[in-house]
């Protein structure tokens, strides 16, 4: 079955992170189809609280920053994957220009394509200078959606990247990890070269409980029934009493290409968002290599 992603672009060069990350993940593209979007910024003379057309200046305007950014950062966009990755029939371009904010155009052409995830580059900087830069993928999950977002960070380098395909699958007992489960499952169906481990935290010891064992059970079988292969599931319980970093240290310590998770948390106060409780928030924050899959 085919996979259509979504992937932002931008002529910030961190944009290109997700780029990168399909073209290494996958290796064979004969079902994945993308979605190259570029939100053109809303213009000065364009209020936010305006929902009609905008008039002929900021028709103008508009134009002018598609012309000078948007067609641009696409064609760069377009022409490195298609040389790359995947044949030009399987690219599409699509400019929009921004009503609801980058953040909202994101969502609306999401929920409205059907896409099987949003993949988004981020920025490699601190925790605290992207606090400050409000950045598309710490809003994006602050917000009520429905589909699934990939955040890729900084590739370590091209040979690295290229041999990076395990993807860290945190479970529990919350209803998102168990979607997550069923996406991770959905995306790696049929192909072999891949490896999942259900990772799982326990706060005292890693003894299997029979809570414990209904979690993972439930998990490898959400992978096993979207079609991943049973030889490609490993199991991980650690100890540990906080969560995120337990699944830092295991993403970092042993190279995954990514660490899918499920989220619960909504948009944070002015407090939680300087001092994080969210196990995704921190990854966000905490991960340097690995992308984060997310459900909520």
């Amino acid at each position: 079955m085919e996979k259509h992603f979504l992937l932002a672009v931008s002529g910030d060069r961190t944009a290109s992170y997700n780029l990168r990350f399909i073209k290494s993940f996958f290796k064979t593209y004969d079902d994945i189809r993308v979605t190259l979007l570029y939100v053109a910024p809303r213009p000065p003379t364009w209020e936010p609280a305006e929902v009609v057309a905008p008039g002929p200046q900021a028709l103008a305007e508009l134009e002018a920053t598609k012309k000078a950014h948007g067609n641009e950062a696409l064609d760069k966009a377009y022409d490195w994957i298609t040389y790359h990755a995947l044949p030009p029939e399987r690219v599409d371009k699509k400019i929009v220009y921004s009503t609801l904010g980058t953040v909202g155009e994101i969502i609306a052409e999401a929920q409205k394509g059907l896409y099987d995830a949003v993949v988004l580059g981020r920025r490699g900087l601190s925790w605290f200078e992207e606090l400050i830069a409000d950045s598309v993928s710490h809003r994006i999950l602050w917000k009520d959606i429905d589909f699934p977002i990939w955040i890729c960070g900084r590739p370590s380098s091209p040979t690295e990247d290229d041999d990076l395909c395990g993807v860290l699958l945190c479970v529990d007992e919350s209803a998102p990890a168990k979607r997550v489960a069923d996406h991770v499952g959905f995306i790696l169906a049929g192909r072999a070269r891949h490896k999942v481990t259900l990772f799982h935290v326990k706060p005292d010891n890693v003894r299997i409980t029979p809570k414990v064992q209904r979690i993972l059970d439930d998990a490898g079988a959400a992978l096993l029934d979207n079609g991943f292969h049973e030889k490609g599931i490993e199991i991980k319980i650690v100890e540990g009493k906080d969560v995120a970093q337990a699944i830092v240290d295991e993403a970092h310590g042993h190279g995954y290409a990514a660490v899918a998770c499920g989220r619960t948390a909504n948009e944070p106060s002015a407090m939680g968002a300087l001092l994080p409780t969210s196990v995704t928030t921190k990854l966000l924050r905490k991960l340097t290599h690995s992308a984060l899959w997310i459900s909520k």
